[in-house]
């Protein structure tokens, strides 16, 4: 079910046109994920950059590589903001 969920939202991340739609398409994956009670955000980030590096090597087309790239980077951000400090 979280392999399938993921490929929606790369597939989505592929076609997005713009970066605010780019944008717009990290950020409602995480509505989607919460709606699903499906994992924790954390898990799904680690899920995505990993999952969006690796579709990333099999990319010709320039557009989908800078779209990925973007992707990985504002899950990135995302990770950091959510991220607790251990001490």
């Amino acid at each position: 079910m979280m392999v399938s969920f993921c490929e929606d939202i790369i597939n989505e991340i592929k076609r997005a046109s713009t970066d605010l739609e780019l944008r717009e398409v990290v950020g409602e994956s995480f509505v989607k994920l919460r709606a699903k009670g499906m994992f924790n955000e954390s898990v799904y980030i680690m899920n995505m950059i990993v999952s969006l590096r690796a579709s990333k090597a099999n990319q010709l087309d320039h557009h989908i590589v800078e779209n990925l790239d973007s992707a990985i980077e504002i899950f990135r951000e995302y990770n950091l903001r959510n991220t607790e400090p251990l001490f």
